[in-house]
């Protein structure tokens, strides 16, 4: 199943991407405007 994220950079986002890939079931998109996100999260 293929999921996007908005805010993927975000605290929220990026453990949602965590657990996401852990079951391994999921081709991930991320979308984010970097306003309070980290690049380096990605």
């Amino acid at each position: 199943m293929k999921i996007l994220i908005t805010g993927g950079c975000g605290f929220i986002g990026v453990n949602l991407i965590r657990y996401l890939l852990k079951r391994g079931d999921y081709e991930i998109v991320v979308m984010d405007n970097f306003s309070v996100g980290k690049r380096e999260y990605l």
